[in-house]
């Protein structure tokens, strides 16, 4: 069984953006799951959108991750 390298950082404000695109694809995956919920149906004009993610990365008692598997954002 191969080893995989995973890295877990701490965000910071800079990768806001980072986060919420990542957002965008979990909100798109689960929706395949959750359409019939109010709030899940595939947007008029596409574009999925999901939460802001600034506490996260602004409250200092608050903190965002990024994961890396192989060096790819996961």
């Amino acid at each position: 069984m191969k080893r995989m390298k995973i890295d877990l950082s701490i965000a910071k404000k800079e990768d806001k953006s980072t986060i919420e695109n990542l957002g965008r694809f979990y909100v798109y995956e689960m929706s395949r799951y959750c359409c019939f919920l109010p709030g899940w149906q595939v947007p008029s004009n596409g574009l999925f959108t999901c939460d802001d993610f600034s506490a996260y990365l602004e409250k200092a008692d608050s903190y965002g991750f990024l994961m890396k598997v192989e060096g790819e954002l996961a």
